[in-house]
């Protein structure tokens, strides 16, 4: 059976000036996230793992969320499955 590992890393550096000869200059610790059999991962924990990242890199609760909707509910989604979303999470849309 095929297996699928997902590994992202966040390396964080310092960005050395243009005028700078010195090479970047890494600080802090790199964050390395690993998840071993992803193959199977629902919509639901790969959305997790995203949320996860975007802690990490400072976004707050409502960023979030605004970014889940905007996602969601953008106008390039098709109405009758944004309508269905919708319906389940009992959400109104408001359309104009």
């Amino acid at each position: 059976m095929m297996k699928t590992r997902m590994v992202i890393r966040l390396e964080q550096y310092d960005e050395r000036d243009k005028y700078d000869v010195k090479s970047k200059t890494p600080y802090g610790e790199d964050i390395v996230l690993t998840y071993d059999d992803v193959s199977e991962f629902n919509i639901h924990e790969l959305f997790n793992v995203f949320e996860k990242i975007a802690r990490i890199l400072g976004y707050s609760d409502r960023v979030i969320m605004a970014g889940g909707c905007e996602l969601a509910f953008s106008e390039f989604r098709d109405p009758d499955a944004m309508k269905s979303v919708a319906k389940e999470y009992d959400l109104t849309l408001n359309e104009f």
